[in-house]
């Protein structure tokens, strides 16, 4: 429509002008993607012991770009309260980590060499990943090609709720290309998989050769300021952990997002679309001869701050707003507003559904917690006012502790969903992409 392509193109002409005023400081904006597991491990291990918390540890997916200057900046953290003296021995030697190659040794017992490993096979994973070491300029063209076969002994691949206990193969391949220039790249992904043919719980989501364009997008970065504009597999939680507000369990779904921040406090706005609704409230991936189907969209903002390398404390809130005659709306997409003042206000054309939450993360000497609150719905005088539902929130706590100088984290975690968060009486704004 007319109004998303004049705020698209407005979209693209501020990243440009951060390029042109940003260009000596510009980073790689290729995402890595979280089907990369050993990365994020990697990662997520040396967060725990105080290394890369420059890097929001629950906001994922990470740049190429954040996440090298994360690694150049680690020896800054050496005299930091939020790392260990043994851990920061071992920070003192990673600028020099690059000129090494990586061996095929296991894990050390020391919190030094551990470190140092972990870096060492960190950087090359991303050099596999990349072929670039620039970081002010990058002009680079690369294609990945990735297959394998999943094996389970369950038809549903989340093995915490199991269905059919039979053996069951999935095979998959993806192939990806990148085009990087300074702070722009365009990114294609095309995977093949067969689950979703298969998968109990989702709309299929393929047509031609069970293959689906995931993470294909075009992104812009700077130090302060990313833009995308895409499909991108985006987690609001910790990594392999539970997420209230954004998470892995959709598939990706095409959206804008961008970023606008310093090392202190960042921004965050993501505008997106969702499957429509059939007129009979159901959802089959398919509306097109519907005439009275529902369109749906979704807006996500959240506010971060890190108080410290130790202590990060974040604000985010979410409404999906859908109707017949729905079409991307300006008032979702200002970055100074607040969907808790302008849901259910007039101009109100839209059926809405208001999600609000808080997060914490706190690391200090090997311990770990982080913590998320999302709240759907607050219920007063429910018996004065003659109503039977219930306030509806999710929550969930983890705990983790890393052992010193060993590669081991022990955790424990839980959670807490009441039985109608995400899931209003009005289906048209239930949180849901294609059956997930």
């Amino acid at each position: 429509m007319r109004i998303a392509s004049t705020f698209t193109t407005t979209l693209l002409l501020v990243s440009l002008l951060f390029g042109i005023a940003g260009i000596s400081k510009a980073q790689s904006s290729e995402k890595v993607s979280l089907s990369h597991p050993r990365i994020y491990v990697t990662i997520s291990s040396l967060q725990s012991r105080g290394v890369l918390t420059k890097l929001s540890p629950d906001q994922l997916p990470y740049s190429v770009g954040e996440i090298r200057t994360a690694i150049s900046n680690a020896k800054s953290q050496v005299n930091s309260e939020g790392i260990t003296e043994l851990e920061a021995n071992g920070l003192t030697e990673i600028v020099s980590f690059g000129d090494q190659k990586l061996t095929n040794k296991p894990m050390a017992s020391s919190g030094q060499d551990l470190i140092r490993y972990w870096i060492e096979l960190l950087e090359a994973d991303l050099e596999a990943l990349s072929h670039s070491e620039k970081t002010s300029r990058i002009d680079d063209l690369h294609l990945q090609l990735d297959s394998g076969i999943e094996f389970t002994n369950a038809r549903r691949r989340d093995l915490y709720r199991p269905l059919q206990n039979e053996l069951f193969a999935w095979p998959f391949a993806h192939a990806a290309g990148t085009f990087s220039s300074g702070p722009w790249s365009v990114h294609t992904r095309v995977r093949f998989d067969y689950y979703y043919d298969s998968d109990p719980d989702g709309i299929d989501a393929v047509n031609r050769l069970y293959s689906r364009n995931e993470e294909s997008y075009l992104g812009f970065q700077n130090q302060t300021f990313s833009f995308y504009l895409g499909r991108i597999e985006s987690h609001w939680g910790l990594f392999e952990e539970a997420a209230g507000m954004l998470s892995t369990n959709p598939r990706s779904f095409d959206q804008i997002q961008f970023i606008v921040g310093n090392p202190k406090l960042t921004f965050t706005l993501l505008y997106g679309m969702l499957d429509g609704m059939n007129g009979d409230s159901t959802f089959t991936g398919e509306t097109r001869f519907d005439d009275v189907s529902f369109n749906r969209f979704v807006a996500m903002k959240r506010i971060d701050w890190r108080v410290t390398d130790a202590l990060r404390l974040s604000f985010r809130e979410s409404i999906v707003h859908s109707g017949r005659n729905a079409y991307p709306d300006f008032r979702y997409m200002m970055p100074a507003s607040f969907y808790f003042f302008s849901e259910a206000a007039a101009p109100y054309d839209d059926q809405q559904n208001l999600l609000m939450g808080f997060s914490g993360w706190f690391q200090k000497k090997g311990w770990t917690l982080h913590s998320e609150f999302v709240l759907d719905d607050l219920i007063f005088n429910r018996k004065k006012r003659g109503l039977n539902e219930k306030s509806n929130y999710a929550y969930s706590i983890l705990a983790r502790h890393a052992l010193p100088g060993k590669p081991l984290d022990i955790s424990i975690r839980s959670q807490i969903a009441t039985y109608q968060v995400y899931n209003t009486d009005y289906p048209e704004t239930r949180y849901l992409y294609l059956g997930r």
